[in-house]
């Protein structure tokens, strides 16, 4: 009987054993998949980042590309949009956390001439670069940016509002010059903003009359209009980033 209740129990403790080491195996399989999820996240993760940082530069080169003062503005504003985001995330400005690689941002403002603050800190990379308060730096750079442009376009409309009145007092064609019958400078100021013009034209040889008398007052309030158009621009959201 004291052998029997012995194999019993042997029999037993090898079931027991075998449990635990099927659990045990159970758990290891597990281990090694939470573990290999986790690399494959954080591979989604690096791949997320890496195609934003691609939109954004991007994002920026199509919209540098537009040469107007309102595009260049809605420019910077969308670039402050962005930086905003970074800062919301911690995420690295001037370098690329994962790679070094220069981004979006450092583009944009080497790209006219601005001073930037960078804000690095690469766990890959161990690198660490400037202050949190980078951010808000870069921010006030292209505020001030903005402004500059805004300040800058207000005294040149100034200058040409000026100019249309003396032609309205003289009764000088706008649009086209009298004098060598081709398009003349207020043509090349409103095309270069994509403003409407209205010409005023009377006896340019080979041209017929061209609008009327209220030519002179209408370019002048589309001006004052566009100078409105660029304050609203600055304190608007601008583009989205």
């Amino acid at each position: 009987k004291a052998e029997q209740d012995l194999l019993a129990a042997k029999t037993k403790l090898a079931q027991v054993n075998k449990e635990a080491e099927s659990k045990i195996k159970t758990a290891n399989d597990k281990t090694k998949a939470a573990e290999q999820n986790t690399k494959k996240a954080e591979q989604d993760l690096l791949a997320a980042k890496t195609k934003l940082a691609q939109v954004n530069k991007q994002t920026i080169i199509a919209l540098a590309n537009q040469s107007t003062p309102k595009a260049r503005i809605k420019t910077a504003k969308a670039t402050i949009n962005g930086i905003k985001s970074y800062k919301d995330n911690y995420w690295a400005i001037g370098l690329n956390g994962d790679t070094l690689q220069p981004n979006a941002f450092l583009t944009f403002f080497k790209a006219r001439g601005l001073p930037f603050a960078f804000y690095v800190r690469s766990i890959v990379k161990k690198v660490e670069l400037g202050e949190y308060s980078a951010y808000d730096k870069n921010i006030t750079t292209l505020n001030k940016y903005i402004e500059d442009i805004i300040s800058q376009e207000s005294e040149k409309c100034k200058l040409k509002i000026v100019q249309l009145e003396d032609y309205k007092k003289n009764n000088r064609p706008i649009g086209l010059n009298g004098d060598y019958e081709k398009p003349d400078e207020f043509i090349d100021f409103f095309a270069e903003r994509e403003l409407s013009f209205e010409f005023y034209v009377r006896n340019v040889k080979g041209v017929s009359p061209q609008g009327d008398y209220s030519a002179y007052d209408k370019n002048i309030a589309t001006l004052n209009n566009y100078i409105k158009e660029l304050k609203y621009v600055m304190i608007s959201d601008g583009v989205a980033w």
